[in-house]
């Protein structure tokens, strides 16, 4: 069975991982109340410093943009997810499907 993840790689402005971390525990739950799971959020400890990469597992390439858009009106994205931008210097994103020997996530 073939999964579909969406990736986040995420540069943070120098010594912003703590605030970004504060701000984005309070939106896991409104894009898990979304349809996503979130699979993996992780921080670099050797390497380019102050990077964060989260793995979602989603429904379909489409569930991002309804995410998105639907996440905008939930009062803790008004609250927490307006402080993000100031946090990131830079987004890569990607959408990814799983290989065939990949261990499925129940």
């Amino acid at each position: 069975v073939t999964q579909t993840f969406f990736m986040a790689s995420l540069k943070l402005n120098y010594g912003a991982l703590n605030a970004w971390n504060d701000a984005f525990q309070h939106l896991v739950p409104v894009f898990e109340e979304l349809g996503w799971k979130l699979r993996g959020s992780y921080h670099t400890i050797v390497g380019d410093i102050f990077e964060v990469i989260n793995i979602w597992q989603i429904p379909d390439a489409n569930a991002i943009g309804e995410a998105r858009k639907a996440a905008r009106s939930h009062p803790a994205y008004l609250e927490y997810g307006t402080k993000l931008p100031a946090l990131i210097d830079r987004e890569d994103l990607a959408i990814l499907e799983s290989n065939p020997f990949s261990p499925p996530f129940d």
